[in-house]
């Protein structure tokens, strides 16, 4: 068998086409996406023209001198998910994979259904796609990858987080959903032709509800030959009435003498349509149209495509070399699937439970299948084991667990650790007052009290800082500028008995954020739950532009003054008023934008104005601050009132109170002596004047 690689270097050719890669509202995102590409890019467009000049010109020289035969294509899928349906199964993919071939060896059985005009032209690609037995390392895989991130949802490029050389695999990532069109219609999977994509985004991405006839698919002929359609067009094949939006016009090509022009057909199958060209049948049946009946490509098509393959333009002609065949492990003879190592996963229904629930673990293991199964569940003091392969866990003791999987297969074992991934909390409150304040002070998470998750992509997430605060000295930040899209940052509160606060509670925060352009969409949402974590009901959401405190910054930035920063005051939590357990959750979520840092936490009750946490509204003078056996507190009294104070702890608990004391209009100056034995750190100095109440942060420091 012979077969050429057309290395091609032209000078400038002119070629013109009119409404080129137009946007328009259908369920392909290729035109689009490549009108994308050329607006960016207008040197890949011209390399895409001379390809496309040299097939119109030499297409007969094209097809006498690959003198048939097969091309064997090395094949990668990678998985972008969040643990959902979307991480389809082998079985859909390799099902996938079957209906693939049988169309581009003309071996699908409804070849039998073509309409008399059409058959003799119907073409056999002879294009061969098997999945990688070979990583780009050269170790084995069954030619499936896995990732978990956000990215999964209304995925774009940005989703294409893994990548095997184009030179040496096909790539095909499915994700969840993708971007909708303007129209709003689900855009089921797009392509990138050749030479308009680099690598590491050079492939097709589809959603996994369009992936085979099984699992998450429908099975419908429209469903199942989506991938056909998307592979057409990395292999240079444009939609039958040209890169214009389906239905218009006739005027349309696709740069193939064999198809009618046709304004398509989107969801229906009318085989004797002739709107073009009275009297000519229009090719319908096209793996390319949009019909319900595709089944077919044309003997044009085939050299179209054979072309596509033989060209150096995208290293489409690298991929079938035999030297590459046998670096992937898609050589003859090929042997489906091959004994692989395991690689370790697991997702599980709750991160996070009272003591004494339950949680409950599955096996998400893929390379191999799993024979056999071990778990460990371990907060440094209490260890929990199973040999199951989905347990399910009761944790008795509080405290947060790191979880190992240990799978074996006979190709070999694989394991994997997910630190903090399970917290378990102690069903009393942490905070039991009618107020609270948090600046971060004091190790907030080294101490824990806040918890950051366990984070299945990335071990940054939110940590203490004193490079910026909002109330000195520190305050918290994901250092998110440079860092991955579409990986979620949680941060927990302490626990807080809402019933003691006697009344609808209010969540107060400061934060500071920019983007770094325009395009960024980084999202910061706050939840509450009164349920140990198990279930989460968001109160706030903002994203983007909305998010943002400042303008964009495309420096490592770090907010310079408190004008950078927002107050949020949240006062939509009456449904957790009796609630005797509440925490709170900050999810950060990063989509390519700059740094964010939080501070200043505060919950109080109905009755404490928020304006009371301001110092100034008494203008107070506490000293000396840090204080060591006594503290004396300084302020204005407006008119004869009665007037106390209390020293109350961390944890809510009053450890100093003074009786009523009746004070006159003008300065009051009041010496309170601090209990013995009292413990280093901070400490709130209450002052409850009259109905009004209000407080100061003091640090005690023997």
């Amino acid at each position: 068998m012979k077969k050429i690689v057309l290395s091609i270097v032209f000078v400038a050719i002119p070629f013109v086409y009119s409404n080129l890669f137009a946007q328009h509202g259908d369920w392909c995102g290729t035109d689009r996406k490549m009108d994308e590409i050329r607006q960016k890019y207008p040197e890949r467009q011209i390399e895409w023209e001379k390809l496309n000049q040299w097939i119109e010109e030499n297409a007969e020289y094209i097809m006498s001198t690959s003198e048939g035969g097969q091309y064997i294509i090395p094949m990668v899928v990678h998985v972008i998910h969040n643990y959902g349906t979307e991480n389809i199964s082998d079985a859909q993919i390799v099902d996938a994979i079957r209906i693939l071939n049988e169309d581009y060896n003309k071996q699908n059985a409804d070849t039998a259904n073509i309409i008399p005009v059409f058959k003799p032209i119907a073409g056999n690609a002879q294009f061969v796609f098997r999945l990688a037995t070979k990583d780009p390392n050269g170790n084995c895989t069954n030619g499936i990858t896995r990732t978990p991130s956000l990215l999964t949802y209304d995925a774009t490029d940005d989703s294409k987080i893994i990548s095997w050389p184009r030179a040496k695999y096909f790539n095909f990532w499915i994700v969840s959903n993708i971007y909708t069109n303007q129209s709003g219609t689900v855009t089921a999977g797009y392509a990138t032709l050749p030479g308009f994509a680099g690598d590491g985004t050079d492939g097709i991405i589809l959603d996994d509800n369009y992936v085979g006839s099984i699992g998450t698919s429908n099975g419908a002929n429209f469903n199942k030959r989506v991938l056909t359609h998307e592979t057409g067009h990395f292999f240079n094949l444009l939609h039958p009435w040209g890169n214009g939006q389906i239905g218009t016009t006739c005027t349309g090509s696709d740069l193939v003498s064999d198809t009618p022009p046709t304004k398509g057909a989107f969801s229906t199958c009318p085989l004797t349509k002739d709107e073009c060209n009275p009297g000519t049948i229009e090719n319908v049946q096209n793996y390319m149209d949009y019909a319900t009946c595709t089944n077919m490509f044309t003997n044009g098509q085939v050299t179209r495509m054979t072309a596509a393959i033989n060209s150096t333009i995208g290293q489409r002609s690298s991929l079938w070399q035999a030297s590459n065949l046998t670096a992937t492990g898609t050589n003859d003879p090929y042997t489906y699937p091959v004994n692989c190592a395991p690689i370790a996963d697991f997702k599980s229904n709750r991160f996070s439970v009272c003591t004494g629930g339950t949680i409950t673990f599955t096996d998400q293991s893929y390379n191999a299948t799993p024979t056999s199964w071990n778990w460990t569940f371990s907060n440094g003091t209490n260890t929990l084991t199973s040999t199951l392969q989905n347990p399910t866990i009761t944790f008795n003791s509080p405290g947060i667990y790191n979880v190992t999987l240990t799978v074996s297969a006979p190709g070999g074992n694989g394991s994997i650790t997910k630190s903090g991934y399970v917290l378990v909390y102690d069903a009393t409150p942490d905070f039991s007052s009618y107020m609270y304040e948090d600046s971060f002070d004091n190790s907030p998470l080294v101490s824990g009290r806040w918890d950051t998750p366990y984070d299945w992509s990335t071990s940054v997430g939110w940590q203490e800082t004193t490079l910026a605060s909002y109330t000195s000295p520190n305050a918290l930040r994901v250092n998110n500028f440079g860092g991955p899209k579409g990986i979620s940052y949680s941060l927990i509160s302490p626990s807080y008995d809402f019933a003691a606060i006697n009344g609808t509670p209010t969540l107060t925060f400061k934060y500071a954020f920019a983007r770094r352009t325009n395009d960024d969409m980084d999202q910061m949402r706050v939840y509450v739950s009164s349920n140990c974590g198990q279930t989460w009901s968001l109160r706030w959401s903002k994203t983007g532009a909305d998010l943002a405190t400042v303008a964009n910054k495309s420096t490592n930035w770090v907010p310079a003054s408190s004008s950078e920063w927002r107050s949020i005051t949240l006062n939509n939590l009456a449904a957790w008023s009796s609630s005797s357990n509440v925490r709170f959750r900050f999810e950060f979520i990063s989509n390519g934008g700059n740094n964010i840092y939080l501070d200043d936490i505060n919950i109080v009750g109905p009755y404490v104005g928020i304006e009371s946490f301001a110092d100034e509204s008494l203008s107070i003078v506490a000293y000396p601050n840090p204080a060591v056996d006594q503290i004396t507190v300084s302020f204005e009294v407006p008119v004869l009132t009665l007037t106390s104070f209390e020293i109350m702890d961390m944890t809510g608990r009053v450890i100093k109170k003074s009786p009523l004391i009746s004070f006159a209009p003008g300065e009051v100056n009041y010496m309170i002596t601090l209990p013995e034995g009292i413990s280093n750190g901070m400490y709130f100095l209450n002052i409850n004047l009259g109905n009004s109440r209000y407080t100061k942060k003091v640090f005690i420091q023997k």
